[in-house]
């Protein structure tokens, strides 16, 4: 995430800084009795450029801190940013995804062609996105959630994204959803 003016970024679970999430970096699976609620904003822990945050209980923290001092919240707004082919960008591209990973191919990086996810079968964009049962129970969720029943072709799944009617941030978010699950897979 490209921090801005901080209202958007959480301080724990966007990947926000150098070290990734707070939450990965810091917490490592453990509950944080830092006294900085989960869900907090970076604009809701800076206040008129200083940083409200408790003393720092770990060289870790330290660290944290140390990076805090070189941020500086801005009037723009936080935006995402994807990084597929080494350069930035506020756009997610499931194609670009699928170049570079046939680029690598191409030159020859020899790796198992097993699914990594279940080991069951060859890894294919048909096996991973419909075959598989890790998989597929991930998009199914995630599809789930913006109320949309996932179909089991690549062809009739493109056909329903790009078909979608309704609320347009729904769509957005329906959209945003499968290219990140894709994606992550």
């Amino acid at each position: 995430m490209r921090v801005g003016n901080g209202r958007l970024c959480r301080f724990w679970t966007d990947n926000w800084s150098p070290f990734g999430s707070f939450e990965s970096y810091l917490l490592r699976g453990t509950a944080s009795r830092s006294g900085i609620s989960r869900t907090a904003t970076l604009s809701e822990l800076c206040v008129e450029g200083q940083w409200a945050l408790p003393p720092a209980r770990s060289d870790e923290f330290l660290q944290v801190y140390t990076f805090l001092t070189t941020v500086e919240l801005r009037e723009e707004e936080d935006r995402y940013e994807w990084c597929v082919t080494d350069a930035p960008t506020n756009r997610s591209s499931t194609g670009d995804v699928y170049r570079k990973l046939n680029r690598k191919k191409k030159r020859g990086i020899q790796t198992d062609p097993s699914c990594l996810l279940c080991n069951s079968a060859p890894e294919s964009r048909d096996h991973i996105l419909f075959q598989c049962p890790y998989a597929w129970d991930l998009l199914q969720q995630v599809l789930t959630r913006c109320r949309v029943t996932p179909l089991l072709s690549w062809n009739d799944s493109v056909t329903q994204m790009q078909n979608l009617t309704g609320e347009k941030n729904l769509q957005r978010l329906t959209h945003l959803g499968w290219q990140a699950t894709i994606y992550w897979l």
